[in-house]
């Protein structure tokens, strides 16, 4: 997660062709990223398989008689 301003100045100044992603331009702009531990169930959405993942997840999260 990046401060909105901070996200908007990397990605003016950066090299947006070729960037692999946000954290890639702020620390191209001379911003610090800070990787934190999470469970697996947090996620990222990049393909469409993940979107059935988590459709599994949020159903599980939403019943609890139905856990993965």
């Amino acid at each position: 997660m990046f401060r909105t301003e901070a996200l908007r100045r990397a990605v003016a100044a950066g090299d947006v062709e070729n960037a692999t992603d946000d954290a890639f331009l702020i620390e191209s702009a001379g911003g610090r990223v800070t990787v934190l531990d999470a469970p697996a169930t947090n996620i990222k959405v990049t393909v469409p398989s993940d979107i059935e993942l988590a459709t599994l997840l949020l159903g599980a999260a939403t019943n609890p008689s139905n856990p993965l």
